[in-house]
């Protein structure tokens, strides 16, 4: 999947967007274009959304499936040369909610749909960072040379999530953390514009480093009979490195006006 976002304006403008829907929807988006001077432009946009849940919890009152959301971006764009050009895009966003839990049909504490009777409160946080650096440069024979750097980070937690979906403690996940960082470098050379034949090759690589870890308890005697009345806790925890380097190419050739042959390698 590949979103490109707007780039920014050679003329200032501004914009603001609102929205509101049942369960207490509401939410806006702000954003304004700022050209600095003929070659360098900028542009910000922020936005937020806020929603009740939809499940409710009849011991607590809490309701779970909600939204809180926030997110924000930055975009700048220089011309460095006549043929030179480089954008940097950089954004971030947060989730602060309250997930969805799996209701159960035999509980009697919570017969009507969208109703959960649990001994726990879970909770969940998101939030990702990152920036972008594209440079384009296009020589006089109509060669054009891209790079693209990426930086990217992620976290990730989860508490107190009700795993036996009941009033009873019997099975809980205390928490669950994860944090993703990575970079990835591009370099592409397409070809200029030939009446029959273009084609794209490049290199890539991408290095990325996850770390996490969670914690799970559970009452012996509700998983066996047999077993005392106390809790036990399992720790996990995880750690994966990754890095990928590529080669690719595609290219394309009209063999007709009706008949185009693509062919691509990586």
């Amino acid at each position: 999947v590949n979103i490109t976002t707007r780039k920014p304006d050679d003329e200032f403008g501004a914009f603001i967007r609102g929205q509101a829907g049942n369960s207490g929807l509401i939410g806006g988006t702000a954003g304004i274009d700022v050209p600095l001077s003929d070659t360098f432009r900028t542009k910000f946009t922020v936005s937020k959304r806020e929603r009740n849940g939809f499940t409710e919890d009849v011991l607590s009152g809490v309701d779970y499936g909600n939204i809180d959301e926030f997110a924000a971006r930055a975009g700048a764009e220089w011309d460095i040369a006549a043929n030179t050009m480089a954008s940097l895009s950089i954004d971030m966003s947060e989730n602060d909610f309250r997930p969805n839990i799996a209701e159960s049909t035999a509980d009697a504490t919570a017969p009507a749909t969208f109703q959960v009777a649990l001994d726990a409160k879970p909770e969940a946080y998101t939030r990702s960072q990152g920036a972008a650096l594209t440079v384009t440069h296009e020589f006089d024979n109509g060669y054009e040379l891209t790079s693209i750097t990426g930086l990217r980070s992620t976290t990730r937690k989860l508490t107190d999530i009700d795993e036996d979906y009941s009033a009873f403690p019997a099975a809980t996940t205390d928490f669950v953390t994860e944090d993703a960082d990575n970079i990835s470098q591009e370099f592409r050379i397409a070809s200029p514009e030939y009446d029959r034949f273009d084609y794209v090759a490049g290199v890539y690589y991408l290095d990325q480093q996850i770390d996490g870890n969670a914690q799970a308890s559970a009452l012996l005697a509700a998983l066996n009979p047999a077993f005392p009345a106390i809790y036990r806790s399992v720790t996990h925890e995880e750690s994966l490195s990754a890095q990928s380097f590529a080669i690719f190419a595609h290219g394309n050739y009209d063999i007709s006006e009706q008949l185009q042959l693509t062919a691509g390698l990586r």
